[in-house]
């Protein structure tokens, strides 16, 4: 057994140096001006296989007004900053695949919420809510697909819209 791999890499090794003997002597032999046409077409088709593969990739915007979000960035900054309603208590219950958010001071009665899935964006969900008389907002989050979610939620509080933002793990 020992004797038929030294003579299969034997062998092998006569191969490869027999082709790259062929191919070196032969390319030599062949005239500058085929040699630069060769090398200009591989590189044509190099340029044309990296295009094709690159078209074929998904790009996807994270917002698709992101202009106008843009420009209107600092009522975004105000929102998450200011400090009226900004006693709350964020808590994900992974076996119960729920969201319970609690507003201390609750005097809204609606908040919007959007689940931002950074993977893929047709999995992202946006909804209306109701906070109910104790302050409580419940989400369940039981068809959601494992990974990473961010979670934002937007209310208004004395006449002033706040918002916050969390980020969660689905099991």
């Amino acid at each position: 057994m020992k004797l038929k791999l030294i003579l299969w890499g034997r062998y092998y090794t006569d191969f490869v140096a027999l082709i790259s003997n062929f191919l070196f002597i032969h390319f030599m032999k062949i005239h500058w001006g085929h040699k630069l046409v060769f090398f200009a077409v591989s590189f044509m088709l190099f340029i044309l296989g990296m295009v094709w593969y690159i078209s074929r990739e998904s790009v996807e915007l994270v917002a698709e007004n992101y202009y106008e979000k843009g420009i209107n960035y600092q009522q975004e900054i105000d929102k998450f900053s200011t400090r009226e309603g900004r006693d709350f208590s964020f808590n994900y219950d992974a076996n119960a695949k729920l969201i319970l958010v609690h507003f201390v001071t609750a005097k809204s009665t609606a908040a919007k919420i959007n689940f931002y899935r950074a993977s893929d964006s047709k999995k992202d969900k946006s909804l209306e809510s109701a906070i109910d008389a104790e302050g409580n907002l419940n989400l369940p989050v039981s068809s959601f697909d494992k990974g990473l979610w961010k979670l934002t939620c937007e209310w208004t509080e004395q006449g002033k819209e706040v918002a916050f933002t969390k980020e969660f793990f689905v099991q």
